[in-house]
């Protein structure tokens, strides 16, 4: 890149006001140059950069004042070397972890000095069951018991983390965490996980990520064990009456002492007539015809909540199967299965999705015009300044045509055309996204061309309008993912994914593998 091209927002003068700017050079003229040295000569160095040191470069300039503040912090800190040594190993540590691995060192310099040593003897308590997350732990040595109930149904080792879930979603720890040994952790408390970490926005869909995998690995125990467990089976004959008890579970699933001669309808589906009069209509057609069992819409109810006094609320499953004696179909078996845990599982994992839902998100805003729109940041791989984009004869409009990015041939699209806006009389780009469509499974990186990057908007689930509420006042919405309303006005946040067409977007696959 020529040395001319750097663009003048790239200067230290225009991350920070000036005065700051000013009282920054008299304060501590060494950091400062060094600073504004980085920043300078990045522009014409961008290339040869690996992607921490981009990231890291992105971070100064589009954050502004905020994060430039935190670097100045980690400068000012004045560690001594035993200082420095303990931070260092508190990086390495945390490193290890799925969740931190692929943070830049001035991202993970920040967590890991949040993080505190704490000690627990054997037998003491770090979180109880049902009460609110106050902190996240990192085992860094011994044993740690988690109890649901009353009952330990694991024992983690080092290298493990916990709270994590509670913290994100707001609900109440899910288990009780007890030493089984001594053990050494690291500790940062909720407010400064939801700030250091929540805060960085590629961190979210990770930690998501995460718990999900928990709760799927905790409902795959829950299968292996209830795949080794009898279920509670009975016999029935054509009129739907209990004729014998297979399983002694019958009458702990069910309640009852004695239920032969009894109706299995009257029974299983007490507490819901509407369930019992649809079996009862249903059942009939399966002497006949019990391979309909077997179809979707068959309309025979199949699993129940039934009420246990003493135990409270439980969740069946029913499967109906034919038996047969001498070639003659004599009944049904039918089984019973206690699918409660299972169901607790699947509604933690609905509720952990909701709540993420509702968390804040992250765009960044651009310029077209006199307009500003958005896209999610999480979405935008890097951007460009300047970009020297080489034009196609009789190519589309809205395709202005392609550029190197690093070996790669990447077309660049015309915004205004595709969002068919007015185009300004100089027509001159400023900045360049790179961003990845997806779809149907296909992949394709793209440059959008916008006039300038104007900055980073962190808005509410709850203050986006989404576009479907829209869709019967305007036409043509399918590229807008909502309205955020802010309180400098709204602004336009696109759908990426649906900026072009199917055709469109098979179109540029096949340029692009031209040029190539």
């Amino acid at each position: 890149m020529p040395a001319d091209s750097t663009p003048t927002l790239l200067g230290l003068e225009d991350l920070l006001p000036a005065e700051l700017a000013e009282r920054l050079r008299t304060l501590s003229p060494g950091i400062a140059w060094a600073l504004e040295s980085f920043v300078v000569s990045f522009g014409a160095e961008v290339s040869q950069l690996d992607a921490d040191a981009r990231e890291a470069f992105a971070r100064l300039t589009l954050g502004y004042g905020e994060n430039l503040d935190q670097f100045m912090q980690l400068a000012h800190e004045g560690l001594d070397p035993q200082q420095a040594q303990e931070r260092a190993r508190k990086v390495a540590l945390l490193r290890r972890l799925d969740l931190f691995g692929p943070l830049n060192a001035f991202d993970l310099g920040r967590i890991a000095s949040a993080f505190q040593p704490v000690t627990f003897a054997q037998g003491e308590v770090l979180a109880e069951q049902g009460q609110e997350g106050e902190a996240v732990y990192f085992l860094e040595r011994g044993r740690m018991g988690i109890v649901v109930d009353g009952n330990q149904v694991a024992i983690r080792g080092e290298g493990a983390l916990f709270g994590e879930t509670s913290v994100v979603t707001g609900e109440p720890v899910n288990a009780t965490l007890k030493a089984v040994t001594r053990c050494e952790a690291l500790r940062i408390s909720r407010e400064d996980f939801v700030q250091h970490v929540l805060g960085l926005p590629e961190l979210v869909p990770r930690i998501a990520r995460i718990g999900f995998l928990r709760l799927e690995e905790a409902t795959q125990r829950l299968s292996e064990v209830l795949g080794h467990m009898p279920d509670a089976l009975l016999k029935i004959d054509r009129e739907g009456i209990i004729t014998g008890d297979i399983s002694s579970k019958c009458f702990t699933y069910l309640g009852q002492e004695v239920l032969t001669g009894k109706r299995f309808s009257a029974v299983l589906f007490k507490d819901h007539p509407e369930l019992q009069a649809a079996w009862d209509d249903a059942f009939p057609l399966l002497w006949e015809q019990p391979e309909r069992y077997q179809q979707e819409d068959f309309a025979i109810p199949r699993e129940v909540d039934f009420a246990l006094p003493g135990d409270g609320l439980r969740h069946y499953e029913v499967n109906v199967v034919p038996c047969f004696r001498r070639g003659a179909q004599e009944g049904f078996d039918v089984a019973i299965s206690d699918v409660t845990e299972r169901k607790r599982v699947e509604e933690e994992r609905a509720r952990m999705q909701r709540a993420l839902q509702r968390r804040r998100r992250k765009f960044i805003l651009f310029r077209l015009g006199g307009q500003r729109f958005g896209l999610e940041i999480e979405r935008v791989r890097e951007i460009i300044v300047r970009p020297t984009v080489t034009r196609l004869p009789n190519a589309p409009a809205f395709l202005r045509g392609f550029f190197n990015l690093r070996g790669h041939i990447v077309p660049a699209l015309d915004l205004y055309e595709l969002l068919r806006l007015d185009k300004p009389v100089a027509d001159e780009r400023g900045c360049i996204f790179i961003v990845e469509l997806e779809r149907d499974g296909k992949t394709l990186a793209v440059g959008l061309l916008t006039d300038d990057v104007d900055e980073i908007l962190d808005v509410d689930e709850a203050n986006i309008t989404p576009a479907a509420e829209l869709a019967l006042h305007l036409s043509r919405l399918d590229f807008l993912y909502g309205i955020a309303l802010s309180d400098d006005g709204e602004r336009l946040l696109l759908d990426v994914d649906r900026l072009i067409s199917h055709e469109q977007h098979d179109a540029l696959a096949v340029l692009q593998s031209q040029e190539a």
